[in-house]
């Protein structure tokens, strides 16, 4: 399993954060590829392409740090309650877990900082949380 498939995995695995956003094709709005469909309704969150991917090796096992950001879209309402909510899940499901599943390795530590604002476009808000995951080969 990749590192997208293992992140989305378990924002989709999680009912709260999934209650939070739209659905598109009757799945949660979870996507990993941009452009993000034209048919999505917000609220949509959209697993960005690797910031970073660099080795993690100890002296007896390889290991990846692996970054990534998640943007979280949701329409301009004048309140960010929404926004502010989701991003706070998001943040929960992620911070310090050891539930994150990537086949062939084990997630050693996963340390996310954001929420920040994202660049506004119009009528769209947009926050952006970036999680930094170490893993070793199983």
């Amino acid at each position: 399993m990749s590192f997208t498939l293992g992140i989305r995995n378990l924002m989709i695995s999680d009912s709260t954060l999934t209650g939070l956003i739209s659905t598109y094709e009757g799945l949660p709005a979870i996507f990993s590829g941009y452009p993000v469909p034209a048919g999505a309704e917000l609220p949509y969150i959209l697993i960005s392409q690797i910031l970073g991917n660099e080795s993690y090796n100890t002296k007896g096992v390889k290991g990846r740090e692996h970054i990534r950001d998640i943007a979280i879209f949701a329409k301009e309402t004048g309140s960010l309650v929404e926004i502010d909510a989701i991003a706070d899940r998001v943040r929960t499901i992620f911070d310090r877990t050891y539930s994150l599943s990537i086949t062939g390795f084990e997630v050693v530590s996963c340390e996310v900082s954001g929420p920040i604002e994202g660049p506004l476009e119009d009528e769209i808000y947009m926050y952006v949380i970036t999680l930094n995951i170490k893993a070793m080969e199983a």
